[in-house]
């Protein structure tokens, strides 16, 4: 007959605070936790209704230690003491695996947040509290976009200018139209039909709005509700780059460049808040068209200008790419003092917008396709305005041809 011997029970010794000696009995051979400042057995609260007994493992209750509460998983074997500036277990939150050796214990920081995956949750950083940012990341347009006139206004021709509508792609350093690539944007333009009707005699001088929304183009092919848009673009009337001053003897325009009251386009955010513009620059060499990316401040961040040939006179082309790249001249984005920056995305050796060859159909329905390379540095106000001046490089170079 096996009978165990126990020490005799602690239960009815006091301790000072009204605390009591541990309740239990302890089986020979068991040592008995002590405490570490007085080397007496440890003191340990009243066992109160709900709660676990010690099991054989377990971490004593510590200062700062918050209480097991019902629907708390008990502490197991390995797993890491509750740490001040953790959060407590919660439903559905998955129990703190036990450490391997090297790994640091993370806690939540500020601006983590919980985010339900299955049963369970993990913490993920907030991207940002601006939708647009969010959207702008999640569509993988962090590092370029190739954007895409449509061709759904196919008669667009001379006076007969309809409101314009682009889509907004990931970017593809070697798009040639017919390549599958999902929509992330669609942007519609919102001008009047008198700025419309002049645009080819003066072309980017009228006021209009472009808004963008999260997406491709609406399916019922409706404008989406205003409210829901992540930003847009607007200008007032301006002069255009070159306005027609008359024809010539075979019925051609004269275009005379204008260097005063220059087209711009502005940026804002879903609220109205301006975050910058893109603007039309003239100076010396009028044959070479020159954008400024200014912040909300009017801050020049970014020149866009192709590089050019006959001592600075004309915009130089390259040729040789594949598919769309096949023939075009890359607008290059330098610093302020006219410096190549690096681009966000390494397929090209520059950042840049290229307007790329749009293919035999679009062509002949006077559509335009770019890629567009965003500086490595740009900040997402600064990638906005870049798209900014994509379209306004359209306003103001093509729109002559169509």
């Amino acid at each position: 007959m096996n009978s165990a011997k126990v020490q005799p029970e602690f239960g009815n010794m006091q301790a000072p605070g009204g605390m009591q000696m541990m309740d239990r009995n302890v089986v020979v051979g068991q040592p008995v936790p002590m405490d570490p400042n007085t080397g007496q057995p440890m003191m340990m609260p009243p066992m109160q209704p709900g709660m676990v007994p010690m099991q054989p493992g377990m971490v004593p209750m510590q200062p700062g230690m918050v209480p097991m509460q019902p629907g708390m998983v008990p502490m197991q074997p390995g797993m890491v003491p509750m740490q001040p500036g953790m959060v407590p277990m919660q439903p559905g939150m998955v129990p703190m695996q036990p450490m391997q050796p090297g790994m640091t214990p993370m806690p939540m920081q500020p601006g983590m947040m919980p985010v339900q995956t299955g049963t369970a949750q993990e913490a993920v950083p907030i991207v940002s509290s601006v939708p647009w940012v969010n959207v702008m990341n999640r569509s993988a347009l962090f590092d370029g976009v190739t954007m895409k006139q449509t061709t759904r206004d196919w008669w667009r021709s001379g006076c007969c200018q309809a409101n314009f509508e682009w889509t907004a792609h990931e970017y593809t350093h070697d798009y040639g139209e017919g390549d599958a690539i999902a929509d992330k944007l669609y942007i519609r333009e919102d001008a009047d039909f008198c700025g419309r009707f002049l645009s080819c005699c003066a072309p980017a001088a009228r006021p209009t709005r472009y808004d963008v929304w999260a997406g491709g183009i609406p399916e019922d092919g409706n404008r989406p509700p205003e409210k829901d848009r992540l930003f847009y673009f607007e200008k007032g009337c301006t002069n255009g780059t070159h306005q027609c001053i008359g024809c010539d003897d075979g019925g051609k325009k004269i275009m005379c460049p204008c260097c005063c009251y220059l087209p711009y386009l502005k940026a804002h955010d879903a609220s109205g808040k301006e975050m910058g513009q893109a603007t039309y620059i003239c100076d010396e060499k009028l044959c070479v068209p020159k954008f400024g990316i200014e912040d909300a401040s009017s801050n020049l961040r970014y020149l866009i200008r192709p590089n050019t040939c006959c001592c600075g006179c004309m915009p130089m082309f390259k040729c040789g790419g594949q598919k769309g790249r096949c023939m075009h001249v890359p607008f290059y984005i330098r610093t302020p003092e006219g410096e190549m920056v690096t681009p966000a995305n390494p397929a090209s050796e520059q950042a840049e917008i290229t307007q790329l060859w749009s293919g035999l159909a679009k062509s002949c329905c006077e559509r335009e396709n770019y890629s567009v390379n965003f500086p490595q540095q740009a900040t997402e106000e600064d990638k906005v305005i870049i798209i900014g001046a994509t379209i306004l490089i359209d306003m103001a170079l093509f729109e002559q041809e169509q």
